[in-house]
């Protein structure tokens, strides 16, 4: 299948005392990278020559046949950035092809499969959109075809969770 985005934490730039470096490197989250996970920026790339869909309201779904959805791509690529199957948060909660964070493993009732890599859930994983009984496959499984629309499932928000966010899923 063609990539149509990669996403991931990134780097930086500094100097200055390490107390402030180290600060700035984890956004104050602490420096046990296998527990919290607070990048200081990431980047996505998005492959221009992709038929893309561009929808000014993405509470809606309509019909956009032979053209890939830029929002469900974009979130995709927005958990790369906030540590899923990139921090080492994530990597600390893998074990034999399966994720083991409790927020996740509660939300699928079990331990969560892997696609080759363990960068993703499994192909075909599914959760309910967050906030509603609607099932959906998740928003960080490997793949998208054109014309389907993805949003953040309960079990992707639970997989920033355990990664180290916090506040995940609380209405502001």
């Amino acid at each position: 299948s063609d990539l149509l985005a990669v996403g991931g934490y990134g780097g930086y730039g500094a100097s200055a005392f390490q107390p402030f470096i180290d600060n700035l490197v984890t956004r104050g989250q602490g420096t046990d990278s296998t527990v919290e996970f607070g990048p200081w920026g990431g980047a996505i790339s998005f492959d221009p020559g992709v038929n893309w869909h561009f929808d000014s309201d993405p509470a809606t779904v309509e019909s956009f046949a032979n053209q890939y959805d830029f929002y469900s791509v974009a979130i995709h690529e927005l958990g790369h950035v906030f540590g899923i199957g990139t921090a080492d948060s994530w990597t600390a909660k893998t074990s034999n092809g399966a994720f083991t964070g409790a927020n996740s493993v509660s939300a699928n009732s079990g331990n969560v499969v892997l696609s080759g890599g363990n960068s993703h859930w499994a192909e075909g994983t599914m959760s309910t959109v967050f906030g509603t009984a609607t099932a959906q496959e998740a928003a960080l499984d490997p793949s998208i075809g054109a014309d389907t629309r993805k949003y953040f499932t309960t079990l992707d928000f639970s997989g920033l969770a355990d990664v180290g966010w916090n506040e995940i899923g609380r209405a502001h």
